[in-house]
């Protein structure tokens, strides 16, 4: 694939399209469109999908395809679904990567050059009270995160609410923090890890199926190694909040 295109819809949102993924993916066209319709229901779990009739040309003249616009999790939903090789499982990581670049881009707040001496003067005092509480915020957090660390050691890989006992955190709070920091996501009635943090050995992803419905099922853990740097994380998270409250 030459370019990974995401784009940002009429309504603010990251999307990409069927095309980029059937390109990514090495599949056919027509293979993933048809994923779509099959698994909309399960799309429409992260908004509406929208299918769009665009032309192209050929060497016959201009026809009309189909189109699916899709925003992330869809997008990765889809790449789920396909049979995972080599191809897909890399294109996953690109295209979660170009996802990431392109919010970054997005979010990264404008500086604005102070243009007089005494708005250089106020900015760099603003600036230096600024990491002062930040440092101090962060050496109040050490012992806890310490206290992970020994924990972790010992005990092995833990799930979504013995990750939220260790660290004190309300269930919701921690999974909108999760949500927002683009390190898990909701398939379908599970969650799971964007393979970028199990490539990074942060999570343990385990298949299985169940003993009495026979409904196979993904089992997604935090590794010790995650839990680490989840307590780390989230304590950034939290100290954020206060600061921006």
């Amino acid at each position: 694939m030459n370019e990974l295109i995401v784009m940002k819809s009429s309504s603010g949102e990251l999307v990409t399209n069927s095309l980029v993924i059937a390109e990514g993916a090495e599949v056919e066209h027509k293979n993933v469109i048809q994923m779509a319709r099959t698994y909309l229901p399960d799309l429409e779990e992260f908004g509406g999908v929208e299918f769009k009739i665009l032309p192209f040309e050929t060497s016959g003249g201009t026809q009309n395809r189909t189109v699916a616009i899709l925003n992330e999790s869809q997008a990765i939903m889809i790449i789920s679904y396909m049979r995972n090789n080599e191809i897909v499982r890399r294109f996953k990581i690109a295209l979660i990567k170009c996802f990431m670049e392109m919010r970054r881009a997005l979010t990264e707040p404008s500086f604005n050059v102070p243009t007089s001496l005494s708005g250089a003067l106020r900015l760099a005092a603003e600036q230096a009270e600024l990491i002062e509480t930040q440092a101090k915020q962060l050496e109040e957090a050490k012992p806890h995160i310490a206290f992970v660390e020994q924990y972790v050691d010992s005990t092995g890989s833990k799930g979504f609410r013995q990750v939220c006992k260790l660290l004190k955190a309300k269930e919701n709070e921690f999974r909108e923090f999760l949500l927002s920091k683009k390190i898990m996501y909701r398939l379908g009635s599970e969650w799971t890890a964007y393979q970028c943090h199990i490539d990074a050995g942060r999570f343990d992803v385990k298949a299985g199926t169940s003993t009495e419905s026979k409904h196979a099922f993904n089992q997604t853990r935090f590794t010790p190694k995650g839990i680490t740097w989840i307590a780390g994380e989230f304590a950034k998270f939290k100290i954020e909040e206060e600061f921006v409250a």
